[in-house]
């Protein structure tokens, strides 16, 4: 195995792996975090909406008596 340069640092190719591996794993929970966040924040605005429309829905059930 031939050893790989970037700029000026020269890496092995098990460093190199490491380094990938790395990225992968940063990248891996960048996305995992921002799909968990957009979640929530759906399921929030989800659980506002239904319970304003079924308090409204409440509401103008019992304004009619």
């Amino acid at each position: 195995m031939s050893r790989i340069s970037i700029g000026w640092q020269v890496l092995e190719p098990n460093e190199v792996l490491s380094l990938m591996f790395k990225a992968y794993l940063l990248s891996l929970v960048l996305v995992i975090s921002v799909v968990v966040w957009t979640a929530s924040d759906a399921w929030t605005l989800y659980v506002e909406y239904y319970y304003m429309t079924s308090l409204s829905i409440r509401v103008s059930n019992y304004s009619n008596f």
